[in-house]
């Protein structure tokens, strides 16, 4: 992991900030370990608009433990096929952003709200962790529309628009070739994250790729027979 986000430094990427400390647990020495920052979206962290804080301040259900898996609209019109929201959330006025999305592509059932598309991906909304009808629809639609570019042969989804579009392509460069340089086995499985802004003035805010997270399958500890 230290490795990883050190590097990651190196190129300027989104990385969590990290330390060595000795673990004592009731005065026993326990060894070494890496405290690491929670990736979340905070200001010294992932300094985007707090869509969550701002729904906070609305008056919301006081349940929030229902969920629905919807086959609707969306499903039909993209390569969506699945997602869970929570219901009868209040929205705000502006529900652009900002999104804390992580692929994962193992333990996405266990979340609130989620998206999978016919690639086989399945997408956990971290933030706002309940997110509504209205929001997962929003940023599913626009990571569909970037997922079906990216998996073409021409760059391009169905409606004729190019990956770039949706994608900040710098910040999903740098993290494909960090997956690739590190030969992480989690890599385009899980524990791999994006975030969006909410746009400003009608400027549409693309989908980053990171911060660098979660790095301890990787530089060749889990090939079996190789050096």
């Amino acid at each position: 992991n230290s490795v990883m986000y050190k590097i990651g430094e190196i190129f300027g990427m989104d990385t969590c900030d990290f330390r060595s400390v000795d673990l004592y647990v009731n005065g026993e020495y326990m060894g070494i370990y890496l405290l690491c920052e929670k990736v979340q979206i905070q200001e010294n962290r992932v300094d985007i608009h707090d869509l969550e804080e701002e729904m906070d301040l609305l008056e919301q259900p006081s349940s929030k433990n229902t969920f629905r898996i919807s086959w609707g609209k969306l499903i039909n019109e993209t390569i969506i096929t699945e997602y869970q929201f929570v219901e009868d959330m209040v929205d705000p006025e502006d529900i652009t952003g900002g999104y804390l999305i992580e692929l994962d592509n193992n333990y996405y059932s266990q979340e609130r709200a989620y998206f999978k598309t016919s690639n086989g991906n399945a997408y956990v909304i971290k933030s706002p962790e309940n997110a509504s009808m209205a929001q997962v629809e929003y940023i599913a639609r626009i990571f569909a529309e970037m997922e079906e570019a990216i998996y073409s042969n021409t760059g391009r989804n169905r409606l004729g628009k190019h990956y770039a579009e949706k994608a900040e392509r710098e910040s999903h460069a740098d993290a494909y070739s960090m997956q690739d340089l590190g030969r992480t086995s989690d890599a385009g499985s899980s524990s791999m994250y994006f975030y969006k802004d909410r746009d400003i003035d009608g400027k549409f805010s693309k989908i980053v790729k990171g911060p660098l997270w979660d790095c301890d399958n990787t530089l060749g500890n889990m090939l079996k027979g190789e050096a």
